[in-house]
């Protein structure tokens, strides 16, 4: 996951640092991940753990 405190993130800033691009990447992967939990809601599905993962990755993007 392209997300700051998980490995994916790490690699993401080795790689582009800390420009623009980066920060795209990062947003779509958010918007993606909220889009699939307002699907598997709108199924009846309710994953606690994947609920609790975007809060973290909210909380981590923009937060700290």
């Amino acid at each position: 996951m392209p997300v700051k405190h998980f490995d994916g993130g790490r690699i993401l800033s080795i790689m582009l640092g800390d420009r623009w691009l980066a920060k795209a990447v990062r947003i779509v992967f958010i918007i993606s991940f909220l889009f699939v939990i307002v699907q598997m809601l709108l199924k009846g599905i309710f994953n606690i753990s994947l609920f609790l993962t975007f809060v973290y990755i909210i909380i981590s993007e923009f937060f700290t």
